[in-house]
């Protein structure tokens, strides 16, 4: 699974990666995460680092910290069931700071806590992404290249000059399509781990039908 958002392409094949992830065995690799995949090109502008958490009021993290796990990770791991928690929501590296060293959980220059070009979350076992992996151990490099290496072949193909993609409805098709009945207990997990777009044709998708079946199906698990 991966998206990816190219700039710069003015025919002479000058072109640049505003913003790239791949999700692949487990990985992710996240290509210059602190751009806004919203801003128009050639804009690199930063974002602050958030881990956010909406409740009431809407509480925003600098970092996964103890006020993060206390306040909002440890209370959803408390109501969710075990199960789906596990496969959506856990994070081995952050439960594991905050009972063994929550000094450095609350270090906001902590490695695993910073921006970088290049982020590679190993999710699954951190599925927060609230660690990411340490790129000077060989395993993980190697990992990240493999990883870079199919986005940057995948940019050969993008075929948007502007930079602007049009919204591709087939996804959310395919994402839906992706979950059994909503009366099995683990539907919620399985919009983690969506299939390929098979039979979702983009040219044939409408929105306002999908945004129908979408209702639907949602009031339909929830009567």
């Amino acid at each position: 699974l991966m998206t990816m958002r190219m700039c710069g392409d003015d025919g002479t094949g000058n072109s640049f990666m505003h913003t790239a992830a791949i999700i692949k065995d487990g990985y992710k690799l996240i290509v210059n995460g602190r751009h806004l995949a919203s801003e128009d090109c050639p804009s690199l502008m930063y974002t602050a680092n958030a881990y956010r958490a909406y409740s009431s009021p809407t509480t925003v993290y600098a970092i996964p910290n103890t006020d993060y796990y206390t306040e909002w990770y440890g209370p959803i791991k408390t109501r969710m069931i075990p199960n789906v928690f596990n496969r959506v929501f856990k994070s081995d590296c952050l439960e594991d700071l905050y009972f063994n060293d929550p000094t450095s959980m609350d270090d906001s220059l902590y490695g695993p806590f910073q921006y970088d070009e290049f982020l590679l979350y190993n999710i699954a076992t951190d599925k927060i992404e609230a660690c990411a992996l340490d790129l000077s151990i060989t395993a993980n490099l190697d990992e990240k290249n493999a990883l870079l290496a199919l986005l940057n072949a995948a940019a050969l193909e993008y075929d948007s000059p502007d930079g602007n993609a049009p919204v591709v409805y087939a996804a959310f098709q395919a994402m839906m399509q992706s979950q059994p009945s909503c009366t099995d207990p683990d539907y919620v997990a399985n919009v983690m781990y969506l299939p390929p777009w098979s039979d979702s044709n983009v040219a044939t998708v409408d929105y306002t039908t999908l945004w129908s079946e979408f209702v639907d199906n949602y009031n339909n698990c929830n009567n």
